[in-house]
């Protein structure tokens, strides 16, 4: 049998997400356009907790000629060793 590794989560997105609660008139509510209250608590959780945008940028050189680049947004994104 293959061993499977358990992952487990940052003890700071432990702790965002441990506090969030999601009214049920927040899932029955017609939607609209923008954040739905859950997400904005979410992301004032991690945000409180370093949690920032970021924006990766993939560069693609072929024989030392720089081709098409992409660019990703993400929401929450933190360091840790010097890592992104």
């Amino acid at each position: 049998m293959a061993k499977t590794k358990s992952l487990t989560a940052h003890p700071s997105v432990d702790e965002a997400l441990s506090g969030l609660t999601i009214p049920i008139t927040e899932i029955v509510a017609v939607g609209g356009s923008g954040e739905t209250k859950g997400t904005q608590r979410m992301r004032r959780a991690l945000s409180n907790l370093g949690w920032k945008k970021f924006e990766f940028v993939i560069r693609k050189i072929i024989n030392g000629v720089e081709r098409e680049s992409t660019s990703h947004e993400i929401d929450h994104v933190k360091e840790f060793d010097g890592n992104a």
